[in-house]
C-alpha cells in the first residue's frame, strides 16, 4: 500500500512537471552577423510552443546591440512581441506581446537583427523563452 501511495505520488509530480509552465525550458540561440545590414535579420528553427512563462531573451556575454523580437513563423517580420531595443548585456530582458499573441497553444520563432545599420562582423548566443 505504502509502495502504490509513492508511486502514484511520483506520477503525479511527473505529470505536473510536464505541464506545469513554471518548469519551461528556455531555448538556445546563436546568430552570427555579417555586414551589410540588409539581410542581417536572423531567425531561431523551429517555432516553439508558447510556454505560459513570461517570454524573454537572455544573452550570453556583452556584444554588439541587438534587436529582439517573437515572430508569428520562421523567416516572418510579423512582430508578436514589442521589440527589445539594443540590448547589449547579459541581462535578462522580457517581451511584451503585442494584443491578439501570447497565450498556450501557439508558437513562436525568435527572431533578432543588428541594432547599427553600420555594425561590424559579430556572433552572440544565449538564451530565450516564449
Amino acid at each position: 500500500m505504502k509502495k502504490s501511495i509513492t508511486a502514484l505520488a511520483v506520477i503525479v509530480i511527473l505529470l505536473l512537471v510536464s505541464v506545469c509552465p513554471a518548469f519551461a525550458e528556455p531555448y538556445n540561440y546563436s546568430f552570427t552577423f555579417t555586414p551589410p545590414f540588409g539581410g542581417s535579420m536572423r531567425w531561431v528553427y523551429p517555432n516553439q510552443y508558447v510556454s505560459g512563462s513570461t517570454p524573454y531573451v537572455d544573452p550570453n556575454g556583452s556584444s554588439a546591440e541587438t534587436n529582439y523580437f517573437l515572430t508569428t513563423d520562421y523567416g516572418e517580420i510579423v512582430l508578436a512581441t514589442y521589440l527589445l531595443c539594443r540590448v547589449d548585456t547579459t541581462s535578462r530582458r522580457y517581451f511584451t506581446y503585442q494584443q491578439g499573441y501570447g497565450g498556450l497553444n501557439q508558437d513562436y520563432c525568435f527572431a533578432g537583427y543588428p541594432s547599427n545599420v553600420d555594425f561590424n562582423y559579430y556572433q552572440i548566443s544565449g538564451i530565450w523563452l516564449p
